[in-house]
């Protein structure tokens, strides 16, 4: 299995520092594990990852940016079928 890596150095939608920010599972419940296996985890500023109004646990407009992001740097590369046979939605 390739690991794919989409953590940059700083949080995801800011310029803020990774030592800042918080790590967050691009897909979570379920697919909590697989998405640590792959290596799709983002580095999120508190205010984008927690309960702040930006924060990817309830908006739900930066939630699918961040889902669109992890399924095309999946896709570069694996494939869309593995994608959906492991994750079992389309995001883009």
């Amino acid at each position: 299995m390739k690991y794919t890596k989409c953590l940059n150095d700083s949080c995801f939608f800011t310029s803020l520092d990774k030592q800042y920010c918080e790590i967050h599972h691009c897909f979570g419940a379920s697919n909590r594990k697989k998405s640590e296996s792959y290596g799709l985890k983002v580095y999120l500023s508190p205010d984008y990852h927690r309960h702040a109004p930006n924060g990817v646990h309830v908006n739900r407009e930066n939630d699918l940016i961040i889902k669109q992001f992890a399924q095309k740097c999946f896709e570069k590369d694996y494939s869309h079928q593995l994608f959906m046979a492991i994750f079992g939605r389309n995001y883009l």
